[in-house]
């Protein structure tokens, strides 16, 4: 019969390769953790920033049509876009279709009118004076999870002197 000696250092190496593999797989766990907060992370800066280009595109919009920008009428008067609250009428003519089912608001507010802004030896400005509006744009889409965004945008209409 043959006799096995044991040695006294027997399973040491199973219990350290143990340690190492949890070790190694909190390692991994954790980096599976902070790779998927990066990605949320990422997929909440991409709608934020989808909804101020989307809020832009509505500015531009109105921007776009020289009718709503109401001449004559007293300072704080608003023109609105689908009955929103605060609003003098609800005059805005807005037909992209690409906003068809997407709820946007946009609101065109006159704040004065007066000399248009004028560059130095600017000899046509000199002959026009300037109606100054803001323009509000809104996007909210929070309910099918794809974000909110307000734009302001300050916007002033040359108008030849005399008309």
């Amino acid at each position: 019969m043959t006799n096995i000696i044991l040695s006294k250092n027997n399973g040491t190496a199973l219990i350290t390769a143990l340690v190492l593999l949890v070790a190694l797989t909190m390692v991994a766990l954790s980096g599976v953790r902070s790779t998927s907060v990066q990605l949320l992370i990422s997929g909440n800066d991409e709608t934020t920033v989808e909804a101020y280009e989307f809020a832009q595109s509505v500015v531009d919009a109105v921007i776009e049509n020289s009718t709503n920008f109401a001449m004559g009428t007293n300072v704080g008067f608003t023109s609105c876009l689908n009955n929103a609250a605060d609003c003098n009428n609800d005059s805005i003519d807005f037909t992209e279709a690409m906003f068809a089912g997407i709820n946007i608001q946009a609101k065109v507010k006159f704040l004065k009118s007066g000399p248009a802004p004028r560059k130095q030896n600017a000899s046509s400005l000199a002959q026009t004076n300037g109606a100054y509006f803001d323009i509000t744009g809104q996007y909210d889409e929070t309910a099918n999870n794809r974000g909110k965004a307000d734009i302001v945008q300050g916007f002033v209409l040359t108008i030849p002197n005399g008309q």
